[in-house]
């Protein structure tokens, strides 16, 4: 296994490190270099199946929500799963507009949707960006309701990561994490069934 998964890297460390930074102590190289890995994943997790001439580039997207959130003004983030978790979303989202923002100018200034199938694995993973902006919203308007459901699916969904990883991630044990993405399949797959009756 990859000692620089998000599951072996030490929560301890990057969770002082953002403590660190949030009261203006922090090393944000230091900081940068500890979790640069996971969010080069998180964004080739994200890309992985988009059309090449049509996505952005991972890195890009890594490095810019990275300075993004250093950038934030209020730097607080309570441990590594919440830095993480922001972060992931914050490249789904970045993405999901990208994808938005190229199928405006290609239809001449109006978003064309896609429907989605009911199937939330095969609709995140879509080589249709349009299906990935559908699934994107639709979890982003769940979310509020279902946070912890929603939020290991979308990691489990968009970011093809594994329960082990999630877990890891999250705090919980690999068996609430594959509860939790099971939850999160019913309540996105019945949301997607009563939008489109």
């Amino acid at each position: 296994m990859d000692t620089n998964t998000p599951v072996n890297q030490s929560p301890r460390s990057i969770t002082l490190l953002l403590h660190e930074m949030a009261t203006g102590q922090g090393d944000v190289e230091k900081l940068y270099e500890r979790v640069r890995f996971q969010f080069h994943r998180i964004a080739e997790n994200l890309m992985r199946g988009r059309p090449p001439h049509e996505a952005p580039p991972s890195t890009a997207i890594a490095d810019d929500i990275f300075l993004d959130m250093i950038d934030l003004g209020e730097f607080h983030w309570e441990n590594r799963r919440a830095f993480f978790a922001y972060a992931a979303t914050a490249m789904r989202r970045r993405i999901a507009n990208h994808f938005r923002d190229a199928n405006r100018i290609k239809r001449g200034g109006d978003f064309q949707q896609q429907p989605l199938t009911g199937n939330i694995l095969v609709d995140a993973r879509s080589d249709i960006p349009e299906q990935m902006v559908e699934v994107s919203d639709l979890l982003d308007s769940l979310h509020e309701k279902h946070p912890l459901a929603i939020e290991a699916l979308d990691h489990w969904a968009f970011g093809n990561w594994t329960f082990e990883e999630i877990a890891g991630m999250m705090d919980k044990t690999e068996h609430q994490v594959e509860y939790l993405v099971r939850i999160g399949k019913k309540i996105a797959e019945r949301a997607i069934r009563e939008a489109n009756h």
